[in-house]
């Protein structure tokens, strides 16, 4: 099978500042009131190089070499050199910047003795520029190869991009503390991400933009001395979200990167509880069921030279699961300095493209760990993830289709959670 690999070199250097006021007062009942400035500026550059492989489909595959031999067994040439089919299809190169600056006011009011209204604002001003160098292909020179003919490398020359974007984001929330156990909330949330320079690499030229989430929740709170339980029914809604759209350049083997427009809407149910029936003793676990549902999805494809109009509209998103749990125990042992502890999480069925053509099966994952406080400075710990050594799958090939999973003979290519690993780790604070 033929393979992508990777080459990527991405450096931040940033600076952050954030300062805050907080003052409690009394104005029609009790407020704690905090506002805020914060800032953030920070320089990123990355490159990347993405060359093609021919390997074995197996464990450790080895990288094959395709040659042509003439009848008596001489070598004519080769379509790869050391495995490699293409020592490099795709390059990219930014420098970026961003500058940003938030102002942000919080209010907690106790205005009556089992009421509480919670409201924040955030505003969020942001300037992005990025140096984005263009790629060209140099032939390598080597006539006994066909995998050097055409190398994307840097041309030098750099186009620049700048974009500027502001946001605000609120919260209301209005809390009932029906009884000494019992607590009533319903919220809205109007939520923003502002995008960073590394839009800039999608080849979408100045046209940025920032994701907006709306959302409800409607919830419940119930304590009883160390057990407690929370469940929150909510609606989101995703009204401006970009789904890239990954494919290879049929000529070069070049990755290809695009997009396509659409709005989403999830409704779900989370529950979370705690319990810590001993001293000691502490248990966890969270239950989360959405139905999330892509909206307005629509785009078009040329199939034999014709318009063909796709509507995805009503699909679920790619690996976005309808159910995820955890839960996780861990228990300090009295008068020895240890504590174990274990969690087990669990997703359901995903699906690895919008079109929801190739589906992904559910798994669990088992995590153990133990550690010891030698001294009051020393703690030495041990942790195993995915113990059980689950193939635990979590998307299909960007680049096989996310869109539309494709697959040849029946076969597919997806990505897997690593396996089984043991770590073993020494914490002395000075």
């Amino acid at each position: 099978m033929t393979l992508n690999p990777v080459a990527a070199d991405v450096r931040l250097s940033e600076a952050i500042a954030d300062l805050s006021y907080s003052r409690a007062l009394e104005a029609a009942g009790h407020h704690d009131l905090t506002l805020g400035l914060y800032g953030v500026g920070y320089d990123w550059r990355f490159r990347r190089a993405v060359a093609r492989a021919l390997v074995e489909a197996r464990g450790q595959g080895r990288l094959l070499d395709l040659v042509a031999l003439d009848a008596a067994g001489r070598v004519l040439g080769r379509a790869t050199d050391g495995g490699l089919s293409s020592r490099g299809s795709t390059y990219e190169a930014v420098d970026g910047h961003q500058r940003m600056v938030a102002l942000y006011a919080a209010d907690e009011w106790r205005f009556a003795p089992d009421w509480r209204l919670d409201w924040g604002l955030r505003h969020e001003r942001a300037a992005l520029s990025a140096w984005v160098e263009r790629a060209t292909t140099v032939n390598g020179g080597d006539p006994a190869t066909l995998a050097d003919d055409r190398i994307a490398v840097g041309s030098g020359i750099w186009d620049r991009r700048r974009a500027r974007i502001a946001r605000t984001a609120a919260t209301l929330a209005l809390h009932w503390r029906a009884s000494d156990r019992l607590g009533l909330f319903t919220r809205a949330t109007h939520a923003m991400r502002l995008p960073d320079p590394g839009a800039f690499r999608i080849g979408s030229g100045d046209a940025v933009r920032a994701l907006s989430v709306e959302q409800a929740e409607l919830g419940l709170i119930w304590r009883r001395g160390g057990a407690g339980l929370d469940a929150t029914l909510f609606a989101s809604r995703f009204p401006d979200i970009a789904l890239p759209d990954l494919s290879l350049d049929p000529a070069t083997g070049a990755v290809q990167v695009g997009q396509h427009d659409a709005t989403a809407r999830t409704l779900g149910l989370e529950l979370s509880g705690h319990a810590s029936p001993r001293p000691g003793l502490a248990l966890r676990g969270t239950l989360t069921w959405q139905d999330p549902r892509l909206r307005h999805y629509r785009f078009a494809d040329t199939t034999g030279g014709t318009p063909v109009v796709t509507d995805l509209s009503g699909r679920m998103p790619r690996r976005v699961p309808r159910l995820m749990a955890s839960l996780s125990a861990s228990a300090t042992l009295p008068g020895t300095g240890w504590t174990l502890d274990g969690d087990v999480s669990a997703m359901g069925r995903r699906f690895a493209d919008d079109a929801n053509t190739l589906a992904l099966p559910g798994f669990a994952l088992v995590d153990l760990g133990a550690s010891w406080a030698a001294t009051p400075v020393l703690t030495l710990r041990l942790r195993a993830t995915n113990i059980l050594d689950r193939i635990a799958v979590m998307q299909g090939d960007a680049l096989g289709g996310e869109i539309r999973a494709g697959a040849s003979d029946g076969v597919i290519t997806v990505r897997a959670q690593q396996g089984r690993v043991v770590a073993f780790s020494v914490d002395w604070r000075l």
